[in-house]
């Protein structure tokens, strides 16, 4: 069951005026549980994470509507993550995301969700255009609200170590290593991307 963090106080705004109506549930996924905060009437995810409902809310800005828990996040979004723990790694590509971040941090996150593939922090700066900037992709990806969606757990440190994950409650790494095992076993190289 979803359950607020004490004094999370953005859970009690119905009533402000909003168009976002947002709603939680939870996900399978080849990794564990996942929970995802989304708008109810758009099926647009704005958090995702292997945490509970508390840890991720707070994060989300401006006005909206909480209409509580739902049994099952709406048909679009379930069969997207179903299709993904079926073995299509490309299966969350077409949900649809949105997280606060300047114009750095969405390019790499726009960047990863094109990655089906491991790529290291630096290699993912040259794709995102910023050659220079591995340490700042580490923060973007750190930032990231939309765990698995924008896929952060494909992002490998330069000599293939695994590096952290910050999903979980101190379980990031061994879902990590879950994530890119699941992908591993079911992976079909996008055109231009070798399988390693």
């Amino acid at each position: 069951m979803l359950r607020p963090a004490r004094g999370v106080g953005r859970l009690s705004r119905v009533g402000i005026e909003s168009d976002r109506r947002l709603a939680g549930a939870l996900v399978a996924t080849p990794a564990g549980v996942l929970t995802l905060i989304f708008d109810i009437d758009r099926d647009i995810v704005f958090a995702a994470g292997y945490q509970p409902i508390g840890h991720l809310i707070v994060h989300i800005e401006g006005p909206y509507s909480w209409r509580g828990e739902l049994k099952r996040p709406p048909a679009a979004l379930l069969e997207a993550f179903e299709a993904y723990g079926d073995g299509q790694v490309d299966g969350l590509d077409g949900i649809v995301g949105r997280q606060p971040g300047g114009t750095f941090r969405q390019n790499v996150w726009r960047t990863l969700r094109d990655q089906h593939l491991p790529v290291s922090y630096g290699h993912l700066a040259e794709l995102a255009g910023y050659p220079r900037a591995a340490r700042a992709v580490g923060t973007a990806c750190a930032a990231n609200l939309l765990g698995l969606i924008v896929p952060c757990h494909r992002v490998i440190k330069a000599d293939g170590g695994i590096g952290s994950y910050g999903y979980g409650d101190g379980d990031g790494v061994r879902i990590k290593r879950r994530l890119l095992a699941h992908e591993s076993g079911h992976r079909r190289a996008p055109a231009g991307q070798a399988v390693s």
